[in-house]
């Protein structure tokens, strides 16, 4: 992102700005928005799952989104797993990434910024996506968010839901996540989810959906 590296001349202090609060103005140069709604949103009217599916790809999550994802949490791994195809369910080869032991210094946090920070996200908006992709990653032992997989998106929806805690951020921080990279794996990923998300999608929406 254009500027970003006179303000903040480290991938550490440009994430670290976003954990602030409050956020520091600094941050305000480098978009051209200061408070506006979220670039991601809904499909047209009387779209069924799979144009809902698709938008959340894109980063929506309103709307039946939540509820088809308390569903699949609802469902655990291996009830979601046979929503696939066999040839669909082996997780594949995660990327080779050294651990790294502190936020701030992960590549994948500064990649999923920029990322949102290009589609004209309010900052505060980044910000919240931030606490989630921490929240998540301190969940999963801390463990290179590159290497999550559908396995680790249907394992956190899973524990939360056992014990109550809200799952709105997980979503969200999987599909930035992966929406940020070109890697292959990330994208198998983002389709296998999508495809399973589908099928929670009929039957949370209403209506009758083949």
């Amino acid at each position: 992102m254009p500027g970003t590296r006179t303000i903040y001349r480290t991938p550490a202090e440009l994430v670290g700005a976003f954990l602030e609060q409050p956020l520091p103005k600094e941050l305000y140069q480098l978009s051209r928005f200061d408070k506006v709604d979220p670039p991601w949103g809904p499909p047209p009217s009387g779209s069924g799952p799979v144009e809902y599916a698709a938008a959340w790809t894109n980063g929506y999550d309103g709307g039946p989104i939540r509820g088809a994802f308390r569903w699949l949490g609802q469902q655990g791994l291996d009830q979601c797993l046979e929503f696939l195809p066999k040839s669909r369910r082996a997780r594949g080869r995660a990327p080779k990434c050294p651990p790294i032991e502190r936020f701030e210094e992960l590549p994948e946090a500064e990649r999923v910024v920029r990322h949102v920070l290009r589609q004209g996200a309010a900052m505060h908006d980044i910000q919240e996506v931030l606490f989630g992709f921490r929240d998540i990653w301190a969940e999963l032992d801390q463990t290179r968010p590159d290497t999550w997989a559908l396995d680790e998106l249907i394992e956190v929806l899973s524990s939360r839901n056992s014990r109550g805690r809200s799952m709105d951020q997980v979503p969200a921080t999987f599909v930035f996540l992966w929406g940020s990279s070109d890697e292959p794996f990330h994208q198998r990923q983002l389709a296998k989810t999508e495809r399973i998300l589908v099928h929670a999608l009929k039957e949370v929406m209403p209506g009758t959906f083949s």
